[in-house]
């Protein structure tokens, strides 16, 4: 009886996973298709001149962020982690084998 709860478990939370990970892939493809030229510039001052008092300082702009494919980057790194990540309920090792299992008591 309580492998078939576990088993009954592991699956309800694999398929749990695969949805999570559908929608967060969905709501990845939705953000770039919507997605506008928005994006903020990440900058570097330096030093110009020898330093002292009166020196100048010169801003550079390194890149630009788009918001939208950082946005969309994000959900899309959590859509693979919902795919990949093992859900193995029920096979532990080490110290956690000796922590009861929520389910099966």
């Amino acid at each position: 009886m309580e492998r078939w709860l576990i088993s009954l478990h592991k699956s309800r939370t694999s398929s749990v996973q695969l949805v999570a990970g559908c929608i967060h892939l969905a709501q990845a493809v939705g953000i770039v298709l919507l997605a506008n030229s928005f994006s903020l510039p990440v900058r570097a001052t330096y030093l110009a001149g020898p330093p002292g008092p009166g020196a100048g300082r010169l801003a550079v702009t390194l890149f630009s962020v788009n918001f939208a494919w950082a946005i969309a980057a994000f959900f899309g790194l959590s859509a693979l982690a919902h795919f990949t990540v093992p859900v193995r309920a029920g096979v532990l090792h080490g110290p956690a084998a000796q922590v009861s299992h929520p389910i099966a008591g």
